[in-house]
């Protein structure tokens, strides 16, 4: 079991908001992904505040022990935002979605909008879109402040839609946008950035996610910096084709092995 990442700035941004990283526990990996809401500001360095925090949560927590609590270990990000000096907690306003592999078992969990996929054994991929229906997601920084957190239940904001491949969705209101966890019966999952919803062709249209999904998900090998070749050779075939992705994009995943 391994894991790998890697993260590219969009064609319409003059800094990449998007941060994704792994790492590996005493009996298995993880992979973490952030995106910084664009409106926020300084969020590419929240972006990666959050994911450290959230990384050296997960790398002190138990492998055997469920319930891991997102909100509790990432209250480390805006204590390392305020000892670099920054009084706005709307920095850390980012997506978080992490996934995690221990031993047979596995778990998903988004805040925020982005995808999440899993890569079965005879290379289908099983992919959920995660939105945020009023295009303000629940950020998990809202728990640093009761205010903003109560401001932002009030307005009514936190309406989640998850989309899969075969057209049917399902809406859900709350936190976290979407949660998936179960024995290991993968060779891969992963997670990704709304990225993956920025690409048009060479006309211009949109271009389905799930087709961007399937295409990062078929790794030619899964030996060493697998996620890293595969988001560079299929933004090549992207570059030959016309195809542009106008918002960042990241991807952080996790090789599970053959074995069914």
């Amino acid at each position: 079991m391994h894991a790998d990442s890697a993260y590219v700035i969009g064609a319409t941004h003059e800094v990449c908001q998007d941060y994704a990283l792994t790492g590996n526990t005493e009996r298995g990996a993880f992979g973490i992904v952030c995106d910084g809401c664009s409106s926020s500001p300084d969020t590419d360095v929240g972006a990666r505040l959050l994911a450290l925090a959230v990384k050296n949560g997960l790398c002190a927590w138990p492998d055997d022990e469920p319930g891991f609590d997102f909100s509790l270990i990432a209250q480390q990000a805006p204590l390392a935002l305020m000892t670099l000096g920054h009084d706005r907690l709307e920095a850390l306003d980012a997506t978080l979605l992490v996934v995690r592999a221990v031993e047979k078992s596995y778990e998903i969990v988004v805040y925020g909008d982005g995808a999440s996929a899993a890569l079965d054994h005879d290379d289908d991929v099983n992919a959920v879109i995660t939105t945020s229906v009023s295009g303000a997601p629940p950020y998990l920084s809202y728990c640093f402040n009761s205010k903003r957190k109560q401001a932002y239940v009030d307005a009514r904001l936190g309406e989640i839609r998850n989309d899969i491949a075969d057209g049917s969705c399902w809406v859900t209101p709350g936190e976290p946008s979407y949660t998936r966890s179960g024995e290991r019966s993968y060779k891969a999952l992963a997670v990704f950035s709304d990225g993956v919803s920025s690409f048009r062709d060479a006309n211009g249209d949109a271009v389905d996610p799930h087709i961007i999904i399937h295409e990062l998900m078929t790794f030619k090998t899964t030996a060493g910096a697998f996620v890293r070749r595969r988001m560079r050779g299929f933004l090549r075939t992207c570059k030959e084709l016309g195809w542009v992705h106008t918002d960042d994009l990241a991807m952080a995943a996790i090789f599970l092995g053959y074995e069914s």
